[in-house]
């Protein structure tokens, strides 16, 4: 509920909850939602065995680890809508050339993610995409709710359940606003030691 408070309170119209391998917040977000003006899309960030790919506009979980060409096939049976994240962020599982090649098409990239420290790989993403004539977004990509609305899309429409098509005839402008420095590494930080302490139970 915080970050739907969050968003709110930044005047988003729509977010996209989008966490790793489950689309369960989602839904649970869009019971929260179901009398409120903000418009909930629903997603799943992939975890694919080539990187990571959202897949919006689906209610069903998308299966994890599969190569991203099988993943593309079972997304798109789903009428999943497919934006590639955080592209040339190799630390990050960014699929980066990957896309265009043979069975890997999406139908928007993410040129902006608010958590970087040099802007390298965002710019890197623009030029791909002008290069290659895809669609573009922004992400906040927000694991906490302080930084949602980092990275904001505006969509050219009047209607909220036209979001996703708006997007892929690239009718969009983004809005940037780096996470601050402080607030990404104290949110790696703790991502990092989640991820220690996972793998330590999993052995154990």
């Amino acid at each position: 509920m915080e970050i739907i408070r969050e968003a709110e309170g930044k005047n988003l119209d729509a977010i996209a909850i989008t966490d790793h391998d489950t689309i369960e917040g989602n839904k649970k977000a869009k019971e929260l939602c179901r009398d409120r003006e903000i418009k909930i899309i629903g997603g799943q960030e992939t975890t694919t065995a080539d990187g990571h790919l959202l897949v919006l506009g689906i209610n069903e979980k998308i299966p994890s680890n599969l190569p991203i060409r099988e993943t593309i096939s079972i997304a798109r049976e789903k009428g999943g809508f497919l934006i590639a994240p955080h592209i040339f962020h190799r630390y990050r599982h960014g699929i980066g050339g990957k896309i265009k090649e043979d069975g890997v098409e999406v139908d928007a990239v993410e040129v902006y993610n608010s958590r970087y420290i040099t802007g390298l790989a965002n710019k890197r993403a623009k030029w791909f995409t002008e290069k290659n004539n895809i669609p573009i977004v922004a992400g906040s990509d927000s694991h906490i709710p302080q930084m949602v609305g980092y990275g904001v899309t505006y969509v050219d429409t009047n209607d909220k359940s036209n979001i996703l098509n708006a997007i892929k005839e690239n009718k969009t402008r983004i809005e940037l606003k780096k996470t601050p420095v402080s607030l990404f590494l104290n949110q790696a930080v703790s991502s990092i030691w989640r991820e220690i302490k996972s793998r330590i139970n999993k052995r154990f």
